[in-house]
């Protein structure tokens, strides 16, 4: 049985030497903290003051099949089909300064964060934060998760040719890193993935072998997410190691 480092993370006994891992990107919306809950009231509280959907509040569902995760143009035309896209945008800017007041109040890390941070850290990895957020959050939600001196890096999708998931912001993280896709983990979280991570496991695995995406989220509930996280490089350590589909060369 491998011996536990200070943190509470079993050691990695072949990882080190059969995988040479020299880099880790994170997500921060909801793999770092979960946030969608805070860009959820601040949207209903906004679009309540201007009578959207006849004064009755956006619901969780709405807020997921048409907000959650889009660009501010899909989110814009989304909300406001019927809106100059300038009009729009001017809403969602305003919307994440009010994001960004209650953020302050109540951001928390997800649970295990600082487990997966300290095994980062422990194994001497470079880092960088990759979102697709507006920088300005950006950089506020890692000051309040206690962050700023962990990321070597923090890479906007918006300062990038197309934001993710187009593999442009993970390709300038890799290359302000100076490493290889094929030596680099991916914390992100992505809708489908999770899905299969929570309900089809296997499903799960078998695209993992096949290589279709190193995608994954795995800061979970802190007992679970130690052995969760060394099953997962393990397995990604046994696979054909071909970079994820998204961080590979445009063609």
């Amino acid at each position: 049985m491998a011996a536990a480092t200070p943190n509470g993370i079993p050691a990695s006994r072949p990882l080190a030497s059969s995988v040479p891992i020299e880099a880790v990107l994170f997500d921060i919306d909801g793999t770092l903290c979960d946030s969608d809950p805070l860009h959820h009231v601040a949207f209903q509280e906004m679009l309540l003051e201007i009578g959207y959907n006849n004064g009755v509040p956006i619901d969780e569902e709405f807020f997921i099949n048409n907000i959650a995760g889009r660009s501010d143009v899909e989110a814009a035309q989304n909300l406001f089909p019927d809106w100059p896209l300038e009009k729009g945008l001017k809403f969602l800017e305003d919307k994440e300064a009010k994001y960004r007041s209650l953020a302050k109040e109540r951001l928390e890390p997800v649970k295990g964060l600082a487990k997966v941070v300290q095994w980062v850290k422990d194994h001497g990895y470079k880092r960088a934060a990759v979102t697709n957020a507006p920088r300005i959050n950006s950089e506020l939600m890692i000051s309040l998760l206690g962050l700023t001196d962990f990321f070597q890096a923090v890479i906007v999708g918006g300062e990038c040719e197309k934001p993710k998931p187009a593999p442009f912001p993970y390709l300038k993280a890799l290359k302000e890193l100076q490493v290889s896709a094929d030596h680099t983990f991916i914390f992100e979280v992505n809708h489908f993935f999770f899905i299969c991570i929570c309900c089809k496991l296997v499903i799960w695995f078998y695209l993992q072998l096949k290589n279709v995406c190193f995608c994954c989220r795995i800061l979970l509930q802190a007992h679970v997410q130690a052995l969760l996280l060394e099953f997962l490089l393990l397995l990604w350590q046994q696979g054909t190691q071909r970079s994820p589909y998204w961080m590979q060369e445009p063609r």
